[in-house]
């Protein structure tokens, strides 16, 4: 790990890229972090896929709704859920951590 303050906005660039977000962690020794966060966010998308799959079941066979649309609109949410808000919530999280981490090599 290295022992030198970290550019905020590299921070946030990296985080948002799936397979450059360890990265962000590892500048600032968070990886444990990374890992729990990796494995609550793929269960949050694993229980987001289920519930909205099982209530498109619900629109196609009780409400007769098209299943293409149904699965394409179940896909997007799942996607929307596991990238989008859970990177937001990574991005708050690095910045924070970050921030701690350049005060404290700053006050060594």
């Amino acid at each position: 790990m290295p022992n030198k303050s970290v550019n905020l906005k590299t921070q946030n660039i990296l985080i948002f890229f799936w397979f450059l977000n360890i990265f962000a962690y590892y500048r600032i020794g968070k990886v444990r972090k990374w890992l729990l966060d990796s494995i609550i966010s793929t269960a949050i998308a694993v229980i987001t896929f289920v519930i909205s799959g099982s209530i498109g079941i619900w629109l196609v066979n009780e409400q007769g709704f098209n299943p293409d649309t149904v699965n394409g609109v179940s896909f997007v949410i799942t996607i929307i859920d596991s990238y989008v808000i859970q990177s937001y919530l990574a991005s708050r999280k690095v910045r924070k951590w970050s921030r701690e981490w350049n005060e404290k090599i700053k006050s060594n």
